[in-house]
């Protein structure tokens, strides 16, 4: 089993807690597929990633599909996916989809109840830092209100240095606090490494607003510290997911 796949299944685990659990779907668009029904009834559908062409149509085959690539979120209920999509070597798509009754997006959390929901952003431009301090990485926050429960927040990238003596430096931030680090070494310059697949889970958190911040620093060295995003696969992305109590 890779190291990706047992964090995967991992998320899967942590997520699926109570008959109403959320679904894992993950598609291989190296297989093409015409209007291949999935029979579920979902309160909406959440896409963690997407990096080929992947059309969606739901309530039935007909009518125009949904690029999937581009539209990342359904938010309303429907009965039954159905998933087209042309054979793209190397490309795949992992969809989240929610029972009825859980929102992808919900305003608020209703009062006394242990809600489950799902903040994602993802970096479509490329960044690069000389700082020795940590500073936020672009497009890298994430602001969640929550009830009384444990977050689980999985944060990857990949970076490369431009000098080989250079070691950079990692964490996520909640409401400012210091997280987890990691430090990674230089990689072959101009080869790209990934950071990896950052998780962890919070102790149970105050109900209220929280933010959630992906942040980097130049740990040791003298180079800069590249992330690229002409990739989709090596774009950098923090998920934020309330756990269900």
């Amino acid at each position: 089993m890779s190291f990706l796949k047992g964090i995967h299944d991992l998320w899967d685990h942590l997520r699926g807690k109570g008959p109403a659990a959320a679904v894992a779907l993950t598609i291989d668009l190296s297989v093409a597929r015409d209007n291949k029904p999935f029979n579920f009834d979902c309160g909406g559908l959440f896409v963690e990633y997407c990096t080929g062409d992947l059309y969606a149509r739901v309530n039935g085959p007909n009518g125009d599909g949904m690029n999937l690539k581009y539209i990342k979120k359904i938010l309303y209920p429907f009965s039954g996916l159905y998933l087209t999509n042309t054979a793209q070597a190397g490309a795949s798509a992992r969809l989240l989809l929610l029972p009825i009754g859980m929102d992808a997006d919900p305003p608020a959390v209703a009062a006394g109840g242990g809600a489950h929901q799902v903040g994602y952003v993802e970096g479509t431009t490329d960044i690069s830092t000389t700082s020795i301090g940590y500073v936020d990485m672009d497009e890298m926050t994430v602001t969640l209100t929550t009830g009384a429960n444990r977050v689980l927040v999985i944060f990857s990238c990949c970076v490369y240095m431009d000098v080989t003596d250079t070691v950079g430096g990692f964490r996520v931030t909640v409401d400012g606090a210091t997280g987890t680090t990691l430090h990674v070494p230089a990689p072959t310059q101009a080869a790209n490494v990934i950071v990896g697949v950052f998780v962890f889970d919070t102790k149970v958190m105050t109900a209220g607003s929280h933010t959630f911040k992906a942040q980097w620093r130049r740990y040791i060295g003298t180079g800069t510290i590249y992330q690229t995003s002409v990739t989709p696969a090596y774009r950098r992305k923090l998920t934020v997911i309330e756990l269900l109590s």
